[in-house]
């Protein structure tokens, strides 16, 4: 074997301390180049892809039942808001109704004051 021989066997000998060292190396395995077959440059986008998807629709399932419990709290909260502007809108329907009614009372009433005096002034 020549000297650059060896070194290429050495090189590619690295790749077995761990992936993190696999790509650094890969392209002094292949002669120092870095780029893929066609055929599995293609696997590794499909692969990709796949990975990608299945990555994406996992997390929407994990964070969507992750974040069930606080959906149903909050739509509680919301239930109960709107049950109490409810009953507020009632209460402020009211109370408005019995001021327009206190008012008209009090008006009646000095009249009945009014017409008791002069009645008193009678006897």
């Amino acid at each position: 074997m020549t000297e650059s021989g060896k070194m290429r066997k050495s090189r590619c000998r690295h790749k077995e301390k761990g992936p993190e060292k696999e790509a650094a190396t890969m392209s002094h395995c292949h002669g120092g180049d870095d780029t893929l077959p066609p055929d599995l440059d293609k696997l590794r986008a499909v692969l990709l892809s796949d990975l990608t998807a299945t990555l994406t629709t996992t997390m929407k399932i994990v964070v969507g039942e992750a974040l069930r419990p606080i959906t149903d709290a909050l739509d509680a909260v919301k239930s109960t808001t709107d049950s109490l502007n409810m009953k507020i809108t009632a209460m402020e329907t009211a109370l408005s109704d019995h001021s327009v009614r206190i008012t008209a009372l009090k008006e009646t009433c000095t009249n009945l004051q009014s017409e008791n005096t002069q009645l008193m002034a009678m006897t």
